[in-house]
């Protein structure tokens, strides 16, 4: 009976850690991605509570990834700025075995200029400005 009662704490903890909302409320939602002196938006994000974004990138053939994003007081980043743990790495290798690779490409870090409801507008060192529109 103890034994069960832990199990079952231990999965309301678990459940409880990944629901939990860890992102900045202004963020997530669906939004196109366009960069300084692009056309049209080459991406859509849409971005999770729980910190995961969905890119589906657009060109020849629609491409799609998923990363971390988070905010830091008026720093965005979108991916891992760190090295990889040994457990991704571990993970990344299996996953790419069996045919389903795991894309774990460097992060973005932009600085956060301005947000408004339906827009976001960042900056990135040495680069143009991105512009976010809420779809």
């Amino acid at each position: 009976m103890k034994r069960r009662r832990i199990i079952i704490a231990l999965t309301l903890c678990l459940a409880g850690w990944f629901l939990w909302p860890r992102a900045d409320a202004r963020f997530v939602g669906t939004w196109s991605f366009q960069e300084s002196g692009a056309p049209q938006p080459s991406n859509t994000i849409v971005f999770r509570r729980s910190g995961l974004a969905d890119i589906r990138e657009f060109g020849e053939s629609e491409t799609r990834a998923y990363m971390r994003w988070r905010v830091d007081g008026d720093q965005f980043t979108l991916g891992e700025t760190d090295e990889p743990g040994r457990v991704m790495t571990v993970v990344a290798g299996l996953c790419e075995r069996i045919g389903f690779p795991l894309v774990m490409t460097d992060g973005l870090r932009f600085t956060i200029v301005a947000i408004e409801p339906d827009a976001i507008t960042l900056q990135r060192t040495g680069q143009g400005q991105t512009r976010l529109t809420r779809q």
